[in-house]
């Protein structure tokens, strides 16, 4: 039973994280993508984003667990362990990454209606706890 509950858990949160994790292309060409999720949710996700960007080299990092998939075009994932960043996330990002940063921002706050934001609501459809390290809501997670 309890492993049951266990596994439906970690595979309803990786479903959700197939559509919720945000790739940052840095320097070198890598598309990186920061996660914190609840249950260890990498091994459930890996074949996923790998045929999805199948041309692209990939890591999603579990900062939560300092993990990490590792892809490369033409080659099978792999989980690494110990992994960490030797660099803010900022100073590595590439200067296309920035601009789109900044557009994705400004588009955001433009089509928002200042008189109808509901943090409470779009917390009921995407959980404060996912925030960080999406684009559009990282102010709103900074402000606690």
């Amino acid at each position: 039973m309890i492993f049951e509950s266990s596994s439906k858990r970690a595979t309803g949160e990786a479903h959700l994280y197939k559509g919720m994790v945000r790739f940052s292309e840095l320097y070198d060409n890598t598309y990186y993508a920061p996660i914190k999720p609840e249950c260890n949710i990498l091994p459930l996700i890996g074949n996923h984003f790998s045929a999805r960007f199948n041309t692209m080299k990939l890591v999603i990092h579990d900062v939560k667990r300092s993990m990490a998939i590792l892809y490369e075009p033409g080659t099978k994932w792999f989980i690494a362990e110990n992994f960490f960043l030797d660099a803010k996330l900022d100073d590595i990002i590439s200067d296309k990454e920035k601009q789109i940063r900044a557009m994705w921002k400004l588009y955001h706050t433009t089509i928002a209606i200042k008189e109808r934001t509901n943090l409470k609501c779009q917390m009921n459809f995407m959980p404060r706890h996912y925030w960080e390290y999406i684009t559009e809501m990282t102010e709103h997670w900074k402000k606690g």
